[in-house]
């Protein structure tokens, strides 16, 4: 009677363990949910950004060319002081979408991961 007790005891707390334990797991589906949510904003701003700086970079080219077709050194000069500007920004946005890219291999690593881990409990 005292084992069937015992057996009895460890089943009801292995029962609550494992409610807990899928409780969390849903909770981590949520948030993963909201996060991915996020991570589409994110990269739909990133896009409206690149769009709006594409748009500058193409004005600056216009604008340069005009410059640079009179021959004058001094526009020559600004015309190359523009065009590094729009190198940097290009770069910068070439830097940007390397972090995103990176974000992004976490992102589906992690999904990845949960996904393995649900599968292990379905």
């Amino acid at each position: 009677m005292d084992r069937y007790r015992k057996l009895k005891t460890e089943h009801t707390s292995v029962c609550n363990e494992l409610q807990i334990c899928k409780r969390k797991l849903d909770s981590k589906c949520e948030a993963l949910l909201i996060l991915s949510r996020e991570l589409e904003q994110c990269r739909s701003d990133k896009d409206r950004l690149k769009v709006i700086t594409e748009q500058i970079r193409h004005s600056q080219q216009r604008h340069l060319q005009r410059q640079s077709s009179s021959g004058k050194d001094e526009q020559r000069i600004c015309y190359n002081d523009i065009r590094n500007q729009t190198l940097q920004i290009e770069v910068e946005d070439l830097r940007q979408q390397l972090k995103d890219a990176h974000g992004d291999i976490k992102v589906l690593t992690l999904i990845q991961c949960i996904l393995v881990i649900l599968s292990y409990f379905n």
